[in-house]
């Protein structure tokens, strides 16, 4: 909600933003929800059932691209590609052996959706002086700037923005294959 008030509230998030930055709620909130559930997805998952969280994402998602102005068919990928991403956070949270684990997996999951794009960021800001070349890609593999990539209508990154969720959920699956040697072989 708090994505929504600020996008309505025309906070300038960077110092070129738009005249009218309720146009950036989309992205604004993409990325407070894929954020939110990778710092929070083994109490999320673990309390409420996934079904009311996956809903409520939806439901978020729907109220900022009608503030937005942006038609439900603009929205039909960026809300997949939340629900995969809901959806691997879920099987993680599901699989976790131990309380360790759940800190490792909260770490590498905030590392995925904050850290690597703040990386590619501060090096597309910093280093090329802002400019993001053609082959700049590297960060389209992250789950903000990928579900933002699919955001944006006839998106030349789209593909790897999906390839990019394939790591985790190769990892997820690592976790249930470890968790099952480790509950055959105690």
């Amino acid at each position: 909600m708090a994505a929504l008030a600020l996008s309505a509230g025309r906070f300038p998030f960077s110092a070129r933003y738009s005249a009218v930055g309720e146009m950036n709620a989309v992205p604004v909130m993409l990325a407070a929800q894929i954020c939110a559930a990778a710092l929070l997805h083994p109490w999320m998952f673990g309390r409420c059932g996934a079904a009311a969280i996956w809903a409520l994402a939806m439901l978020m998602l729907q109220l900022a691209a009608y503030l937005a102005g942006v038609g439900w068919q603009n929205m039909l990928w960026p809300a997949g590609y939340v629900s995969a991403w809901l959806g691997i956070l879920c099987l993680a949270a599901c699989w976790y052996p131990g309380e360790r684990c759940v800190r490792v997996g909260v770490a590498l999951a905030g590392w995925l959706s904050i850290g690597g794009p703040v990386l590619w960021y501060l090096r597309a800001e910093f280093i090329r002086g802002g400019v993001i070349g053609p082959g700049e890609t590297f960060g389209r593999w992250f789950p903000v700037p990928g579900a933002i990539s699919l955001s944006v209508p006839n998106s030349s990154h789209a593909i790897m923005a999906w390839v990019g969720l394939a790591v985790p959920l190769l990892g997820v699956i690592g976790l249930a294959l470890a968790k099952r040697v480790l509950k055959n072989n105690p």
